[in-house]
């Protein structure tokens, strides 16, 4: 299991990498820099200046370089358009992004694990064709849509929730139902497959002829053994949350790191739009981590699979360079 883990690290290496390389060309592609956007009481010397600070003045290769050196400082960088540190910068919105993309999670799994439930226990019935197809229209619906629909219906209509900011806790109802909806109709297929499996098994057989009942099996067997498909399919989704975060807090004026993403793109500030992609890109593969060693946890068997396949993978490599 150690060395699965490190090896999943060591895999961050080429995605961050990935990231910066391809926000730094698509960045340089665009016209203008964000020096474009500076105030215009600025003198031409200090331009020239902060032309050559920033490395506009060389190829864009020279700048990607320069700024990995700085990252493996840990510097991601300062902001002329923020006047900060870019570091700092993303510490201080980052709390908003996971209080939205955990609100969220929370509420995606409180909802789908009941309507599984009810789905497969009701499995053919009207009630399972209902809850199929709620599940196919919230896969189905942008994000930037629903949210839309919502705030117009219960902000402006209805005046019953804040249409948007961060001022209230009520502020985080509507953005965190917009951005579950999509995770909740996945989860929701996800885990009535997973129980449709689990109660065709043995066990499930031999527990309901000890004359458990059928809720009672659901509870203490059959949800157990499909928290591993739930939580992977929840690990697999956390870029989607996190890329549907980006318009759902632009929709609702959330002040989160997708907001901030949108402003530097904006205004053209390549060296915290970088900075944003590089720890967003890597909060993703450390939590996907996580959900992977809470899956083998969780299931014994599938800690050996792994183990196994990580000893057949070096006995491979001592084979070949042999």
């Amino acid at each position: 299991m150690g060395k699965y883990i490190l090896h999943r690290l060591l895999l961050l290496i080429p995605v961050i990498l990935g990231v910066s390389l391809l926000v730094f060309v698509f960045m340089d592609l665009a016209p203008g820099t964000m020096l474009d956007n500076l105030p215009n009481d600025l003198s031409e010397a200090e331009i020239a200046r902060l032309y050559h600070e920033y490395g506009y003045d060389r190829s864009v290769f020279y700048r990607y370089g320069r700024y990995m050196l700085g990252f493996v400082r840990g510097d991601l960088g300062y902001s002329y358009i923020y006047q900060t540190g870019v570091l700092g910068l993303y510490l201080q919105r980052l709390p908003a992004t996971l209080a939205l993309a955990g609100a969220a999670v929370l509420l995606a799994i409180a909802l789908s694990v009941p309507l599984a439930v009810l789905a497969a226990r009701r499995h053919g019935s009207a009630t399972d064709q209902g809850i199929s197809a709620l599940a196919v229209l919230g896969m189905s619906m942008p994000n930037f849509w629903l949210g839309i629909l919502l705030m117009l219906l219960f902000a402006h209509t209805l005046h019953l929730l804040p249409s948007g900011g961060m001022q209230e806790p009520a502020s985080l109802i509507l953005p965190s139902v917009t951005l579950a909806t999509g995770l909740m109709a996945s989860l929701t297929r996800t885990e009535r497959t997973a129980l449709l499996e689990e109660q065709q098994k043995d066990y499930v057989l031999l527990a309901r002829a000890k004359g458990l009942t059928g809720p009672q099996v659901t509870v203490r067997h059959v949800l157990r053994n499909t928290l591993v498909p739930l939580l992977t399919v929840v690990a697999m989704q956390l870029g989607a949350v996190v890329g549907g975060a980006v318009v759902t807090e632009n929709v609702f004026s959330w002040p989160g790191v997708g907001r901030l993403l949108v402003d530097a793109i904006h205004e053209r500030d390549a060296v915290t739009a970088t900075g944003c992609l590089i720890m967003t890109a890597v909060m993703i593969s450390l939590i996907q981590l996580a959900a992977d060693i809470l899956c083998a946890l969780i299931n014994p068997q599938l800690r050996g699979r792994i183990d196994r396949d990580r000893a057949i993978g070096l006995r491979r490599e001592g084979g070949g360079a042999a």
